[in-house]
């Protein structure tokens, strides 16, 4: 079998690509399965009673040899138990199972092990957004994600439903962005606006990231000047008071927030950041979100802090969903926007 860089993609891709590619005609017999690692970034392709011969695995053993760069950490190993062979990323399927998902394994005893490497041996695996060091390619990376799944579909409804919400309020509505196009454009302007903003520190911090220099300080240092240049937008365009309204900065904040949560842990983010020795910076960054939203919207703090301390506590409360929401919530957005493309290039 001729293995190169297209027929390779399309067999980590998906079962459905992979049992087109080797021409297998048992597929309704659970031929080819594919297990998809739900929180990390590459997929695990199980393959049973195929019509491959030892050559074969080979040939895709030697490819992985010669392209070190691609970012796939696939091995082909044959199962001992049987006459079974295997393309997988562990030791066998049900321990790389109970590991990965229940013990939610660290960067050190990941389930992994390639060339001439003992199981559980310290990988590098490549950052979310950038591959190499310096080179910035964020495709090479996406690309073995797989299809898109339930979740992927239920975070894109919950997106929509918190901009409907939005939308429905007494201060953006349908009616109002007709009556005032030119006012309402500047609201999505915005939103571009953090997106590059936020793009661009996450861009940053992923090369600073890659090279092992994080530190607890420079990272609170991103996320102090990107809310700084966050407000400067809002007081920019005159949207400070829109966004310091309880209603708004409320449902847009904690939505971000919750939304941005998820897209991390879909993609392994939070784990990759607590193995530089930050998940005690992650638990401090939510409980003092919620605590600046539960003493915003606490009569007894709002009484005593007046009117100027409930503003200047919502462009606090607002600035910190956009950091923490956005930044997250950006890189969930290309991760969908690549395989949505992908899916449609492959048919």
């Amino acid at each position: 079998m001729q293995i190169n860089k297209i027929n390779f993609q399309r067999i980590v891709a998906t079962a459905a690509t992979a049992w087109k590619e080797l021409g297998l005609t048992e597929f309704e017999k659970h031929v080819v399965v594919v297990e998809r690692r739900r929180r990390d970034l590459f997929p695990t392709i199980l393959i049973r009673r195929t019509p491959w011969t030892e050559q074969d695995l080979q040939d895709i053993q030697s490819y992985l040899n010669n392209h070190p760069s691609e970012g796939y950490r696939i091995s082909v190993h044959p199962f001992e138990d049987s006459k079974k062979w295997y393309l997988k990323g562990g030791p066998t399927p049900e321990r790389y199972a109970r590991s990965h998902i229940d013990l939610r394994p660290t960067r050190d005893d990941r389930p992994f092990f390639s060339n001439n490497q003992k199981p559980f041996h310290r990988i590098e695996r490549p950052s979310v957004l950038t591959e190499g060091r310096p080179e910035f390619n964020e495709v090479k990376v996406l690309k073995a994600m797989g299809p898109i799944d339930i979740i992927d579909v239920a975070l894109i409804v919950f997106a929509l439903a918190v901009l409907l919400l939005i939308m429905s309020s007494r201060h953006v509505d349908v009616s109002y962005i007709l009556r005032n196009p030119l006012e309402a454009s500047h609201l999505f302007f915005i939103g571009a606006g953090f997106i590059f903003i936020e793009f661009l520190f996450l861009y940053v911090f992923e090369l600073i990231s890659h090279s092992g220099q994080v530190t607890l300080v420079l990272v609170i240092g991103v996320l102090t000047l990107s809310a700084g240049l966050s407000q400067f937008l809002f007081r920019k365009w005159h949207w400070d008071e829109f966004f310091a309204t309880p209603k708004i900065g409320f449902v847009l904040s904690v939505s971000l927030f919750l939304f941005g949560l998820l897209g991390v842990d879909r993609i392994g983010l939070l784990r990759e950041i607590s193995s530089y020795g930050m998940r005690y910076f992650v638990v401090i960054l939510v409980i003092s979100y919620f605590g600046v939203l539960l003493g915003h919207f606490f009569p007894a703090a709002l009484k005593r802090m007046g009117e100027r301390g409930k503003l200047e506590m919502g462009w606090i409360l607002n600035a910190l969903g956009f950091v923490v929401g956005g930044v997250c919530s950006i890189v969930l957005f290309q991760a969908l926007g690549f395989r949505i493309s992908c899916m449609i290039l492959s048919g």
